[in-house]
């Protein structure tokens, strides 16, 4: 149960940005794209047997800075020297769609969550039937509004329903 909160929570507060990968960004902007880069990959994918890697975490980097900017990501203490606020910022409703797109854009919902759940101590097989049963629309929902109490539980209640399902224990 408490690896289901952990695991929302981190999904929930990096599912809020996105926009054109690949766009041309200042050196300064770089700078604080290539950190959220590494908390990205320290978090999610420093794990043995990550499907993460660093092309996963530079387009999330990029992807932060293009949609949020640097202005607004030092408002939550994310720059170019430390970026591991973004983990636990205060992002608004609007900005947690923009994380939802960020993730589906860059790494693909399915296997950040499978890759959450593992970097949480899961096993593999365990972490992709748990994906495999879920509702993601429920997910999606609660991961696009961040603030939304009711859309929390909801999408707690269905991870824990999946996981039942699979036998798994969080």
């Amino acid at each position: 149960m408490k690896k289901i909160v952990v695991v929302t929570a981190a999904a929930g507060l990096l599912f809020s940005a996105c926009g054109e990968s690949g766009a041309s960004l200042s050196a300064d902007e770089q700078a604080v794209a290539d950190q959220i880069s590494e908390q990205f990959i320290e978090e999610f994918a420093s794990f043995e047997g990550s499907d993460l890697g660093k092309s996963d975490g530079d387009c999330v980097g990029e992807k932060y800075v293009q949609e949020l900017g640097t202005e607004r990501l030092a408002e939550l203490q994310v720059t170019a020297e430390d970026a591991s606020a973004i983990s636990d910022a205060d992002f608004s409703a609007d900005e947690g769609k923009k994380n939802l797109s960020i993730m589906k854009d860059c790494v693909g919902l399915d296997k950040f969550l499978i890759n959450s759940f593992r970097a949480s101590g899961v096993e593999k097989t365990d972490a992709e039937c748990v994906i495999e049963k879920v509702d993601m629309g429920a997910l999606e929902d609660s991961f696009g509004d961040p603030e939304d109490e009711e859309l929390d539980k909801k999408a707690t209640d269905e991870l824990e329903k999946a996981a039942e399902e699979c036998e798994v224990d969080f």
